[in-house]
């Protein structure tokens, strides 16, 4: 039964990463570094802003739809509408305050809210559908969301789009095009209610969500901030994303993970052995990654970039390094979140974003691209130290658990 899972959502896994990272190689020529870079800062903009669309959710509807907890299990049936509802109402929000905050680039602030509203509601569908155990169904909706983006993505390319707002406008309609026409079983309906308990719940793990994507989108915003040429970033970005590509193969194993801690977490002997032995299988994986992907770094980026994005190749090289605990980190992310850690791995992600900031505004001034890179591998480092920390202090992990579950709930 786990291999048949590992293989549709891998097969998902490695069709949406494919299609990205063509899209990201066509955008790339087509914008030039220049524009690529501002398309790279406003993405990294837009994920921080899907953050607060999605509202811990998704996460929640994962973690409640595999095993409810307390107040939350009769919830649960509906759980999925008040998500929808509150990434609707939150993105209305956005957009109002976005023409006052934006009067230069309303347009790109509008299209980039449409974009990570739409992204909001299809993640809302697989982490239903991933929490009831459907994991081949999540796989078919997977492929489908991406199909039905990047067919919004490429017409409007062919018909002559060429800049970011126009970009995450596209985006923005396949996702809404994917959630009225792709048949997932769930509910195409929103709820406007307000549920005390949810939010309680999601606080925690929103705030999670914001931390580390401040500690991975934080960088790009920070070198556009910092006065960096718009065609160095695109340099940069161009190398992040073959690392968010590899990244993205792993998700399966992290979800199949996660149900499994999740389901096994009052057998602590059993939950124990399970988790170490799968963060040593994930921790050679990283090594196995780092050394293939900075040997082989130069070819890539030629291959897909041309030669306009030399400086890349350099920069892959020192992200690869990254790889060397983003992978391990995956397992033990997984492993707090299924036993109720959340509260703590909030503390933990956030020092991690503060240290991202701290280096960040500390190396960019004197390396530039370069120095956002190093703090990317510091960064990823340290939070592989902190968890390990975390997890094997923990050795009554269960029965702490179960208690901080009835707090929560």
């Amino acid at each position: 039964m786990s291999l048949r899972f590992l293989s549709a959502q891998w097969a998902a896994s490695a069709y949406v990463g494919l299609v990205a990272l063509g899209l990201n190689i066509l955008l790339a020529r087509l914008l030039g570094p220049a524009r690529f870079g501002d398309y790279g800062v406003a993405l990294a903009a837009g994920a921080l802003s899907g953050i607060f669309l999605d509202g811990g959710f998704k996460t929640l509807l994962l973690r409640e739809r595999t095993l409810a907890t307390g107040a939350l299990a009769d919830l649960v049936p509906r759980l999925h509408a008040v998500a929808m509802g509150h990434a609707l109402l939150t993105g209305a929000v956005m957009g109002s305050l976005s023409l006052l905050l934006f009067p230069d680039q309303r347009g790109l602030a509008i299209a980039v809210v449409a974009c990570f509203s739409g992204v909001a509601l299809t993640q809302f569908v697989s982490g239903a559908l991933r929490g009831e155990g459907r994991f081949a169904a999540d796989a078919g909706w997977q492929a489908g969301v991406r199909t039905f983006s990047a067919a919004a993505i490429l017409g409007a390319l062919a018909l002559g789009v060429r800049t970011p707002a126009g970009v995450f406008l596209a985006w923005a309609m396949g996702s809404l095009g994917a959630i009225l026409l792709l048949p997932h079983g769930q509910t195409r309906f929103p709820r406007l209610e307000w549920h005390p308990e949810a939010y309680r719940a999601a606080a925690f793990l929103l705030w999670i969500d914001l931390a580390t994507v401040t500690y991975f989108r934080s960088d790009m915003l920070l070198l556009k901030g910092m006065g960096v040429p718009a065609r160095e970033i695109g340099q940069y970005v161009a190398a992040y994303r073959f690392v968010e590509a590899l990244i993205l193969l792993t998700t399966p194993v992290s979800l199949l993970i996660f149900r499994k801690l999740r389901l096994e977490w009052r057998d602590s002997r059993r939950l124990r052995r399970r988790m170490w032995r799968t963060l040593l299988v994930s921790a050679a994986a990283g090594v196995l990654a780092a050394g293939l992907l900075a040997a082989c770094a130069q070819w890539v980026i030629g291959l897909a970039y041309g030669t306009a994005y030399g400086e890349a190749a350099r920069l892959l090289v020192v992200l690869a390094c990254a790889l060397l605990f983003i992978l391990p980190n995956a397992v033990l992310t997984q492993a707090a979140i299924a036993l109720n850690h959340e509260r703590a791995y909030a503390v933990i992600a956030t020092m991690a974003a503060v240290l991202n900031v701290g280096l960040n505004v500390w190396l960019i001034p004197r390396y530039g691209v370069k120095g956002a890179a190093w703090t990317t591998v510091a960064t990823e480092g340290w939070l592989f130290v902190a968890l390990i920390g975390h997890l094997a202090t923990r050795r009554r992990a269960v029965g702490a658990a179960v208690a901080d579950a009835e707090i929560v709930s």
